[in-house]
């Protein structure tokens, strides 16, 4: 018969778990268990006091015994964590029995997987349950995690509390621990399992989290060590350059008073603010290597360096921990440590970078290249190599989401554009100009392509314009290339669309607002896209109708007949039986089912009136989502473009997470994935690239029962070499 224990650990250490990952964590020396609890079924929350006693009472003593039952799953919330003490700790120094993978299940994963927050406190008061995080347990719990600060001449010494020398403090810890289990019990109770699909993806993030992947470590070091030159030169030139006013750009109120002073007033100091000034600013020299100085030296690219020296395990060059299930709301997986899911692409080739560093040649390096720690930067990817007598094999998705957006809206036309292996940029360049663009009307393709990645999901002249800045798009000459063949309906509508972009960007305070002709040229473009794509126009509408009919009807509603378009599904499930006191509602979710299976959650949906920028009434749909800045869990507005990049985003999710169940069956061992890409790790002479194509691309048969008169072209392309690279 199987049963279920819920286990969660406390312990301590002479580093913070969040700054080198659970694995490294649990391999260290000072590392110690201080506490476990544990639950089996629905008995009582059981305590084993392992710092004081070890595994010698009867309770450690029943959990030995469990662990060796291979009928016994184990629960735990972020088990990972529970995952690295047991296997690092309990089975080499406490003669526990290994648990496997296939016999955990995560409480914070379920809590993800129904977009809800992950923290164990969030979700517990989020679903009201009866027993809540302790938090001054947790302070408590706090205090013994980490060593005792000493002064004077016993300043350095490494001293923890202990059970003799502060009892009240570990019996406040015993406390929390034992409530934190039957708080993670009753969040189990609260929510779904996984799917089966989504309990084997989850299998393999566990194990591609706990294989890691090696970077080149001698390399890292060095490159650490040239960024700190270079940094002191930059400070020294940014000294002479704002005439020794401050010494660093870092000094963020007082750059910012300086800025002001010389006539760059900014909000704040954000990379996009930033990058924002240095297109307005971009004929002021002074004020324009200021701010390039400021993004130098505060880049989080190179910072990464560094972070990957905190967190490397030196024996084996290996990062691990890297990812986070069900990271965003769409199930993409988010970055962990130095996020590999969030690489620069590049300015300059990342191998050349690679040579210099090989050659040890730090001058040649700084004269061969005018911004070095762009250069830096862009060598990022290439600090991953694969171990001794090993290769990368690695395949991404050709445009994944530019194909699964027409696909999903049914609009054929631009499927077949994909079939056909035509430029998708230039065709949308010739819809936007009216006539046909080649490969010699590079800004008119460039144009297309803003349009293409900024419009698809409901964007304006706001989004068309940080795409624009972000590829360095000079808006000003498209005005006089479009505006003379605006017909007077597209001119009246731009000088509308301009007047509510302008009015909301000055009442937001926003930086970097587009001129006038800018903006009219801009909506241009976004009205001709429009016109071009009117089943993406009308998938948009027809979700958000979908949406809105569904909370307020109760009743499934629709998108997509599932032949000539994939279908999606939205429908209203409760959250729990017991009514909000303040709104006397019963709490529910929103899901929306995607083509290959999944299912899309919006906690709380609620549809309200309210006004829209053209002064009229309409209903507007809104949900709980946590947000990534305060992390507050609160109410958020959506409509039909942001439902249906959030439909893209995940539908590309399960084809990426498709295939690597198949790539990792297949005998390709999975390092790092991106969005859209996977990066096996193999021997010399294993396997090909083109079988690593063809298993990525597995989820390409669901995709074809989803929509059979409409087949998505989804394609892979692959490489093969000693070290991580953007092809």
């Amino acid at each position: 018969m199987v049963c279920s224990v819920h286990l969660d650990f406390e312990t301590r250490s002479t580093v913070s778990v969040s700054d080198v990952g659970a694995w490294e964590y649990s391999r260290l020396p000072s590392t110690k268990i201080i506490c476990l609890a544990y639950a089996v079924d629905d008995e009582p929350v059981q305590l084993v006091k392992v710092l004081e006693n070890g595994f010698k009472c009867a309770a450690a003593k029943r959990l030995q015994q469990l662990a060796a039952d291979p009928n016994v799953l184990f629960y735990a919330h972020n088990a990972g964590f529970e995952q690295a003490v047991w296997t690092n700790i309990c089975v080499p120094h406490h003669d526990c029995e290994p648990i496997e993978i296939r016999r955990w299940r995560c409480t914070a994963a379920k809590a993800a997987n129904m977009s809800l927050p992950r923290a164990l406190d969030g979700v517990g008061a989020v679903l009201k349950l009866p027993v809540q995080k302790d938090k001054k347990g947790h302070d408590a719990m706090m205090e013994l995690t980490k060593p005792i600060k000493q002064f004077g001449k016993n300043k350095g010494k490494i001293v923890f509390h202990e059970p003799a020398t502060a009892p009240e403090l570990f019996a406040r810890c015993y406390a929390y621990n034992m409530t934190d289990v039957e708080t993670e019990r009753w969040v189990d109770r609260s929510l779904p399992d996984l799917t089966p699909f989504e309990q084997e993806v989850w299998f393999l993030d566990q194990k591609i989290n706990q294989r890691g992947a090696a970077i080149d470590l001698a390399g890292v070091k060095l490159i650490s060590e040239w960024m700190d030159d270079i940094k002191e030169k930059l400070l020294t030139e940014f000294k002479e350059l704002v005439s020794y006013q401050l010494d660093s750009p870092t000094q963020l109120e007082k750059f910012k008073t300086w800025l002001r002073d010389n006539g760059c007033d900014l909000p704040n100091m954000q990379e996009a603010t930033v990058t924002e000034a240095l297109y307005d600013f971009r004929n002021d020299p002074i004020i324009k290597r200021a701010l390039q100085i400021r993004q130098m030296v505060s880049k989080s690219s190179t910072a990464k360096y560094n972070r990957m020296l905190e967190s490397v395990n030196e024996e084996d060059f290996r990062l691990r921990d890297l990812y986070i299930y069900c990271g965003a709301h769409t199930k993409r997986w988010t970055g962990s440590k130095v996020q590999p899911q969030n690489l620069p692409k590049g300015t300059v080739d990342s191998d050349s970078v690679w040579t210099f560093v090989n050659l040890s040649d730090y001058d040649f390096f700084c004269a061969f290249y005018e911004d070095p720690m762009a250069a830096i930067s862009s060598a990022l990817r290439g600090a991953f190599v694969p171990a001794p007598r090993h290769d990368y094999i690695a395949s991404d998705f050709t445009a994944v989401e530019a194909m699964v957006l027409p696909w999903m809206a049914g609009d054929f036309n631009k499927t077949q554009l994909f079939r056909d292996g035509k430029d998708p940029y230039l065709v949308a360049a010739s819809g936007i100009f009216g006539r046909e663009c080649t490969k010699k009307d590079k800004d008119e393709r460039q144009t297309g392509k803003t349009g293409e990645l900024s419009l698809g999901y409901n964007g304006g002249i706001n989004a068309y314009g940080k795409m624009g800045r972000k590829f360095g798009l000079d808006l000003e000459p498209i005005y006089h290339l479009l505006w003379p063949t605006a017909t007077e309906d597209e001119k009246r509508k731009a000088r509308d669309s301009y007047d509510r972009y302008y009015t909301r960007a000055i009442n937001a305070g926003s930086v970097g607002i587009l001129s006038r002709s800018a903006g009219l040229a801009v909506d241009v473009v976004k009205q001709r896209w429009r016109a071009n794509h009117p089943e993406i126009v009308q998938w948009w509408k027809d979700l958000e109708t979908a949406a809105i009919n569904a909370v307020l009807t109760g009743q499934c509603q629709s998108v997509g007949d599932g032949l000539n378009q994939p279908q999606v599904v939205f429908a209203t499930l409760p959250q729990g039986s017991k009514q909000d006191e303040a709104t006397g509602e019963k709490p529910m979710y929103l899901v929306c089912k995607t083509p290959l299976g999944s299912h899309l959650v919006y906690p709380g949906p609620k549809v309200s009136m309210s006004k829209t920028p053209w002064d009229t009434n309409t209903l507007k749909l809104s949900y709980y989502e946590l947000d990534e800045d305060t992390y507050v869990f609160g109410r958020k507005g959506t409509y039909g473009g942001k439902l249906s990049e959030n439909i893209v985003q995940q539908v590309s999710r399960d084809l990426e997470a498709h295939g690597m169940l198949a790539v990792e069956e297949g005998g390709y061992p999975i390092a790092l994935h991106t969005h859209d890409e996977l990066v096996s790790e193999v021997p010399e002479g294993y396997g090909s690239v083109e079988e690593h194509e063809r298993l990525m691309c597995a989820g390409l048969e669901l995709a074809l029962k989803a929509c059979p008169n409409n087949p998505l072209p989804l394609s892979a392309k692959g490489w093969r070499g000693k070290r991580y690279k953007k092809d």
